[in-house]
Protein backbone atom coordinates (compact mmCIF):
# COMPACT_ATOMS: atom_id res chain seq x y z
CA UNK A 1 0.00 0.00 0.00
CA UNK A 2 1.09 3.51 -0.79
CA UNK A 3 -0.97 6.57 -0.27
CA UNK A 4 -1.29 10.28 0.15
CA UNK A 5 -3.46 12.57 2.21
CA UNK A 6 -4.25 16.05 0.94
CA UNK A 7 -6.12 18.71 2.86
CA UNK A 8 -7.62 21.75 1.18
CA UNK A 9 -9.66 24.00 3.44
CA UNK A 10 -12.34 21.86 5.06
CA UNK A 11 -11.91 18.99 2.61
CA UNK A 12 -9.58 15.98 2.84
CA UNK A 13 -8.66 13.52 0.09
CA UNK A 14 -7.01 10.16 0.66
CA UNK A 15 -5.51 8.38 -2.33
CA UNK A 16 -4.60 4.73 -1.78
CA UNK A 17 -2.59 2.65 -4.22
CA UNK A 18 -2.29 -1.12 -4.08
CA UNK A 19 1.08 -2.23 -5.43
CA UNK A 20 2.40 -5.74 -6.01
CA UNK A 21 5.63 -5.74 -4.01
CA UNK A 22 7.50 -8.32 -6.08
CA UNK A 23 7.08 -6.47 -9.38
CA UNK A 24 6.29 -2.92 -8.21
CA UNK A 25 3.23 -3.16 -10.46
CA UNK A 26 0.32 -0.83 -9.62
CA UNK A 27 -2.77 -2.98 -9.19
CA UNK A 28 -5.33 -0.41 -8.14
CA UNK A 29 -5.63 3.23 -7.20
CA UNK A 30 -8.62 4.90 -5.59
CA UNK A 31 -9.28 8.38 -4.17
CA UNK A 32 -11.71 9.14 -1.36
CA UNK A 33 -12.94 12.60 -0.35
CA UNK A 34 -14.84 13.96 2.63
CA UNK A 35 -15.17 16.99 4.86
CA UNK A 36 -12.39 17.34 7.41
CA UNK A 37 -14.81 16.74 10.30
CA UNK A 38 -15.58 13.31 8.80
CA UNK A 39 -11.91 12.25 8.70
CA UNK A 40 -12.39 9.23 10.95
CA UNK A 41 -15.30 7.96 8.87
CA UNK A 42 -13.21 8.47 5.74
CA UNK A 43 -10.33 6.50 7.26
CA UNK A 44 -12.74 3.68 8.07
CA UNK A 45 -14.10 3.71 4.53
CA UNK A 46 -10.57 3.50 3.09
CA UNK A 47 -9.59 0.70 5.51
CA UNK A 48 -12.67 -1.33 4.56
CA UNK A 49 -12.06 -0.81 0.83
CA UNK A 50 -8.45 -1.97 1.23
CA UNK A 51 -9.52 -5.02 3.26
CA UNK A 52 -12.10 -5.87 0.58
CA UNK A 53 -9.54 -5.44 -2.19
CA UNK A 54 -6.93 -7.71 -0.63
CA UNK A 55 -9.64 -10.09 0.54
CA UNK A 56 -9.08 -9.92 4.26
CA UNK A 57 -12.00 -11.26 6.23
CA UNK A 58 -12.89 -8.95 9.10
CA UNK A 59 -14.49 -10.38 12.19
CA UNK A 60 -17.72 -8.83 13.50
CA UNK A 61 -15.88 -6.67 16.07
CA UNK A 62 -13.57 -5.23 13.39
CA UNK A 63 -16.54 -4.58 11.07
CA UNK A 64 -18.41 -2.79 13.86
CA UNK A 65 -15.38 -0.61 14.62
CA UNK A 66 -15.27 0.52 10.97
CA UNK A 67 -18.97 1.43 11.01
CA UNK A 68 -18.89 3.44 14.25
CA UNK A 69 -16.64 6.33 13.23
CA UNK A 70 -17.13 9.58 15.14
CA UNK A 71 -17.26 13.14 13.86
CA UNK A 72 -14.18 15.10 14.94
CA UNK A 73 -13.46 18.75 15.59
CA UNK A 74 -11.20 19.75 12.66
CA UNK A 75 -9.11 22.20 14.70
CA UNK A 76 -8.55 19.66 17.48
CA UNK A 77 -7.57 16.97 14.96
CA UNK A 78 -5.15 19.33 13.22
CA UNK A 79 -3.57 20.23 16.58
CA UNK A 80 -3.23 16.54 17.38
CA UNK A 81 -1.50 15.83 14.05
CA UNK A 82 0.87 18.78 14.49
CA UNK A 83 1.78 17.61 17.99
CA UNK A 84 2.54 14.10 16.69
CA UNK A 85 4.62 15.50 13.83
CA UNK A 86 6.71 17.81 16.01
CA UNK A 87 7.20 15.32 18.83
CA UNK A 88 8.83 12.74 16.56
Amino acid sequence: MEGTVLRSGDQVRITAQLIEAATDKHLRSQSYEAELRDTLALQSKVAKAIADQIRINLNSQEQAALKNARVVNPQAYESYLKRRYFSE
